[in-house]
């Protein structure tokens, strides 16, 4: 979808649009803070959000019709707060559909996926959850999506202890969501 370029900048296209419209994704991250280091002669900036944790499964799962926790990440580390949280998923859906005109788009996809935040003990209730990525409908080829969560909601309700879960789903017969991989990065500080 979106890929940093170091700058905090954004690179748009027409379906990081599309589906920032589905999803009702605000433009920006939460800003980051920057210093000042020197290295010979010049000035550098560098930004200074904190340590990154990353956590990532490389098992392939086949979704149907069903919601699985698929990763699960390490809790955040005592005393911090969750700074920045990017997720990257390598899917496909089925690769068929009977909606030829939504082939290779975003629309009338039924297979997804969604990040939630809470306890890492099980049985408690999440603090917040959303839509993260749809898969393109019936694209034969796994497709790779890295998005960077700017739902301020999400960082205000994580806490010291709390995981991350990236939920892998489906919905109606017929439709499954293959999972390749999935990575998890987050910033901490």
């Amino acid at each position: 979808m979106h890929r940093g370029n170091g700058s905090g900048r954004r690179f748009g296209t027409k379906v990081e649009k599309y589906v920032r419209s589905i999803l009702h994704l605000p433009r920006r991250m939460l800003a980051t803070t920057t210093t000042e280091t020197t290295q010979g002669e010049n000035v550098v900036e560098k930004p200074t959000l904190g340590t990154e944790i990353i956590d990532q499964n490389e098992s392939f799962a086949y979704v149907r019709d069903e919601c699985i926790p698929y990763l699960v990440s390490r809790p955040i580390p005592e005393g911090k707060m969750l700074r920045k949280v990017v997720v990257t998923t390598v899917s496909k859906d089925q690769g068929w559909s009977s909606h030829l005109e939504d082939y290779g788009t975003y629309r009338n996809s039924w297979t997804w996926f969604e990040l939630s935040v809470g306890p890492s003990t099980k049985g408690s209730e999440e603090k917040w959850r959303g839509v993260v990525v749809r898969n393109l409908h019936a694209h034969q080829s796994f497709k790779e999506h890295t998005i960077e969560i700017s739902d301020r909601e999400l960082y205000e309700k994580a806490e010291s202890g709390d995981v991350l879960t990236v939920w892998a789903l489906a919905k109606f017969s017929g439709w499954t969501n293959i999972v390749k991989k999935v990575t998890i990065r987050y910033v901490v500080g």
